[in-house]
Formats: structure tokens, C-alpha cells, sequence
């Protein structure tokens, strides 16, 4: 189950998980975000924190948790997929 201050990042284009972050922080007045991404898009995950924090200059990384799940491919096997949460915070 997903928090309200959770960001999963998927295939959108990165401005619109962006604009979430940026519309948490400003509307919704929340003092931290969590990004959360999965496999290959890590590196998304990554630029979406990066691309706030430099349209918002009060927002800082707080945190960076990396590991992997076990999930089940197409065929049923199993196998381990990289995960990172990334923290902002104001």
C-alpha cells in the first residue's frame, strides 16, 4: 500500500511524476516525499529527485534506501528486481 507522500515512478514522462513531487510540497504541504522506483526505472526515480530539487531550491535529499524484491516473471520464475526509495524532504 502506497503512502499520500509516495511517488511510484513508472513509463510517464518524468515531468508529470515531477509536477506531482512539486504539487505535494506545495499544495498538499507536505515536508517529505518518498520515490519509488523499480528496475529500470531507477534512473528516472533518480532525475525526477534531482529535477525537483532544482525547480524547488528548499528541498533537500534526505535519504536514499536501495535493495531488491523477489517477483515472478511472465514464466512464473522467480527472479529479483532492483528497488530505490528516495527521500525529500523541504
Amino acid at each position: 500500500m502506497l503512502d499520500k507522500n509516495c511517488i511510484l515512478v513508472g513509463d510517464k514522462p518524468i515531468m508529470r511524476y515531477v509536477d506531482a513531487a512539486i504539487i505535494k510540497f506545495t499544495n498538499d504541504g507536505m515536508s517529505n516525499i518518498v520515490i519509488k522506483a523499480r528496475g529500470m526505472y531507477i534512473s528516472r526515480a533518480v532525475d525526477v529527485a534531482e529535477i525537483t530539487k532544482r525547480k524547488l531550491d528548499y528541498v533537500k535529499v534526505k535519504e536514499v534506501v536501495i535493495g531488491s524484491d523477489n517477483m515472478k516473471n511472465e514464466e512464473g520464475k522467480s527472479v529479483r528486481k532492483s528497488t530505490i526509495e528516495i527521500e525529500i524532504t523541504r
